[in-house]
């Protein structure tokens, strides 16, 4: 799911990769919910894999490439759905416990 994504993401997009890594890793520090960051992490990516391109920190993006980027994302959403449902809630569970956030 978002792992094999993500390594689709590595080779095409380094550097948002890895700041999209960056996003996860500190979403799930603070929250505690893994599907919260893997969320966070995969809407951000094609956002600032654009960003970076157009900054000049990385090679340009192709429309298509940024339109295959967000199909990815409404992919992951989709996969999602339940988490999202549990997020709003309230009742998504953290992790390293049987609590719910």
């Amino acid at each position: 799911g978002v792992a094999t994504g993500f390594g689709v993401f590595v080779a095409l997009f380094p550097l948002a990769a890895a700041l999209a890594l960056g996003l996860f890793v500190g979403v799930v520090a603070v929250s505690r919910i893994v599907s919260l960051g893997s969320i966070v992490a995969a809407v951000a990516l094609p956002l600032l894999a654009v960003g970076l391109a157009h900054a000049g920190w990385a090679p340009p993006v192709s429309t298509g490439v940024a339109l295959v980027a967000t199909a990815v994302v409404g992919v992951v959403l989709a996969r999602h759905r339940s988490n999202l449902v549990r997020l709003l809630a309230g009742t998504e569970r953290r992790l390293g416990s049987g609590r719910t956030a």
